[in-house]
């Protein structure tokens, strides 16, 4: 998390791409402490500037069509509750029109918006001083403290999965 800080002062973040695998059924705790994080990360005032993007919709069986249509609207329910302005949402077919979309969506918001507010972890640092105390800094702030709480809770818990 210090080697991402330290970039953040060198250079501005215009856009963050969140995606997820449709072909993950369910909306898992691991899902819901990564959000968490994201949300910490970028702060709620930076969110429309974030583009979640379910992908692997190329792979769907077209039988099963209905039953992946109500997962990704699941999966957008629960982004919705976790994130009260919620980010736009994308549905990724792996062809030139989705790419474009996607990359629409940022051009246009750099039209209405061309400096976007900064990430609030970038915000965080600097208050707390990170070229003095990177470590220190860090860890306090609200991306600092969620990853510090996640990772005791998946740490408690078996699993095969690690926040980084």
């Amino acid at each position: 998390m210090e080697q991402i800080a330290g970039q953040l002062g060198q250079n501005p973040v215009h856009g963050v791409i969140y995606l997820h695998s449709i072909q993950n059924v369910r909306f898992t705790a691991v899902d819901k402490a990564n959000i968490r994080i994201l949300k910490a990360i970028c702060g709620e005032s930076f969110f429309p500037h974030v583009a979640f993007v379910t992908t692997r919709w190329d792979r769907v069986d077209r039988k099963y069509n209905d039953q992946y249509e109500t997962v990704n609207h699941d999966l957008e329910m629960a982004r919705r509750s976790l994130l009260q302005k919620s980010p736009r949402v994308f549905k990724f077919l792996n062809d030139g029109k989705s790419h474009e979309r996607v990359l629409d969506y940022f051009v246009d918001r750099i039209r209405v918006e061309p400096a976007p507010p900064q990430l609030l972890f970038a915000e965080e640092l600097r208050k707390y001083c990170f070229d003095r105390k990177p470590r220190k800094a860090v860890r306090k702030t609200e991306a600092g403290k969620q990853m510090a709480a996640e990772s005791k809770k998946v740490s408690e818990k078996p699993s095969c999965c690690t926040i980084l």
